[in-house]
């Protein structure tokens, strides 16, 4: 897009982005919102960008390590098949 466009072109539409914000965006932040204030009231405790997908600020801490995962896959579903099973 930024090479088909001039530079005050550009310009111009970053200052109308920072004054007229995409619809989408819009309702997305306001189901963010509802959805946090839902969840707080039944006694969680959240902020609006917990729900925000691409966001780094909020990552889950993981569960167990890449080696703990494998133990636990082994211990539910047994050791994986050799080359001769019929699995």
């Amino acid at each position: 897009m930024r090479d088909t466009i001039t530079p005050l072109q550009m310009a111009k539409w970053q200052a109308f982005r920072e004054i007229q914000h995409d619809a989408q965006e819009r309702i997305c932040e306001i189901l963010k919102r509802g959805l946090c204030s839902i969840a707080n009231v039944m006694g969680g405790k959240f902020e609006p960008d917990m729900f925000e997908p691409c966001s780094d600020k909020y990552q889950p801490e993981p569960v167990a390590s890449p080696d703990q995962a494998a133990a636990i896959a082994t211990m539910a579903l047994g050791p994986p098949p050799d080359g001769n099973s019929n699995r």
